[in-house]
């Protein structure tokens, strides 16, 4: 190569270092996770500080590292009939998912079985009696979604259920539907 191409050579490549840098290299921020996938599959998994991807075949995704809450609201029938409101909220804690898995959100999955936790509750108890038999199965509740489902441990683990507010419509009961 001649003495005067050098130069050139730098300066065409530099910025092609420059993009590669700069694509490749993430910073990951305290409370999160950094998951890198290659076709939906989990390679990395990378907590505070500098994080490595190859740009164009890998792909990053962020996790909140921190516990999260999250509102449900479940409508289910009581045992008497009554219709039964709940608005609840869930303290989840995503854990770090391994290397060799699909990358898939875990909290939608734990809010689903939530709200069918809470509603299968609602409909055991008759509607006078729906808010303490609620209060008294939340820890059960809890202890059932943070349970392992076959061979897989929980992606996300409910740390807590808060009750906000149970309503129970007490004017249409299936005694007033059958003659009304």
């Amino acid at each position: 190569m001649e003495p005067e191409r050098i130069p050139l050579v730098v300066l065409l490549a530099l910025p092609l270092v420059v993009w590669f840098v700069a694509s490749a290299v993430r910073w990951v921020a305290s409370g999160e996770l950094l998951v890198v996938t290659r076709h939906g599959v989990i390679r990395r998994v990378f907590g505070p500080g500098p994080a490595f991807r190859l740009p164009m075949a890998e792909q990053d995704h962020r996790l909140n590292d921190e516990p999260a809450e999250v509102g449900i609201t479940v409508h289910a029938r009581s045992a008497d009939g009554c219709e039964v409101r709940i608005l609840a909220e869930l303290t989840v804690e995503v854990t770090a998912p391994s290397a060799g898995q699909p990358l898939i959100d875990p909290v939608p999955d734990v809010v689903d079985r939530a709200e069918k936790a809470l509603a299968d509750v609602a409909r055991s108890a008759a509607a006078t009696a729906t808010v303490e038999v609620l209060t008294a199965r939340l820890s059960d509740v809890v202890d059932g979604l943070n349970q392992a489902r076959g061979a897989t441990p929980p992606r996300a683990l409910v740390l807590d259920v808060t009750l906000h507010e149970v309503d129970v419509v007490m004017g249409v009961t299936p005694m007033a539907r059958a003659h009304g």
